[in-house]
């Protein structure tokens, strides 16, 4: 009977545990579907979704600026911060444990290393924060520092990919206005590509439409 109720604890744990992991990576998925990168299902897997997070961040960029900016690779790098520092700390941390000599001197040198390793989350926090802007600022400009800021916060940015996974991003329309709310895409990854209205802010407004575009060309294909 115990071995039935820990086998049923696990399985409930389990199925939570799951179906978290795909309500927090189904937004980012279907962004990353319809803006045709490449392995969308990473979505799903922790720090790699970090990589389709910077993508997003990418393009939104090189539509606002002009420029590419690699975040994609470094989001990934940053996240594994953290784990780099603890491993340094823990080797420190039994090297002192097993040493029977150590003093408070050699307690009170393990402290750098401690703090290196709680500052080590502040990099990849500062990044990902970095990154949901520009996000934001490509599928909901007007909401964008809001949902940057409770999306950092209270770490819940997927609550935000939920709600616009389907929105079309600027960096697809180009500066077009919409006052009826943002075109959508479709199942297909289809949308309404005529706009109520054009202008174009700075010089590099995008020209044409589709997924992945950003502007003159394909970011995707000629990066």
């Amino acid at each position: 009977m115990a071995v039935f109720a820990v086998l049923f604890t696990f399985v409930i744990w389990f199925a939570l545990f799951a179906g978290f992991l795909i309500l927090s990576g189904y937004g980012l998925y279907r962004m990353a579907q319809h803006g045709g990168m490449p392995s969308p299902w990473m979505a799903f897997v922790p720090v790699a979704s970090s990589y389709l997070t910077g993508l997003l961040a990418e393009r939104a960029y090189y539509t606002y600026n002009g420029r590419v900016r690699k975040l994609a690779w470094w989001s990934v790098l940053t996240q594994l911060f953290p784990l780099v520092f603890l491993a340094l700390y823990m080797v420190s941390f039994f090297r002192f444990a097993s040493n029977p000599m150590a003093g408070e001197a050699e307690f009170l040198g393990l402290l750098p290393m401690f703090f290196l390793y709680f500052f080590s989350f502040l990099v990849p926090v500062a990044l990902y924060g970095y990154c949901l802007y520009y996000i934001f600022r490509d599928y909901s400009p007007d909401n964008a520092l809001l949902y940057t800021i409770v999306g950092v916060l209270f770490n819940i940015g997927f609550v935000f990919f939920l709600v616009e996974r389907d929105t079309v991003p600027v960096s697809v329309t180009g500066f077009g206005a919409y006052p009826y709310g943002r075109p959508k895409y479709d199942r297909w990854h289809r949308w309404n590509q005529i706009p109520p209205q054009q202008y174009g802010p700075g010089g590099y407004p995008p020209q044409a439409g589709g997924p992945g575009t950003t502007g003159p060309g394909d970011y995707y294909r000629n990066r």
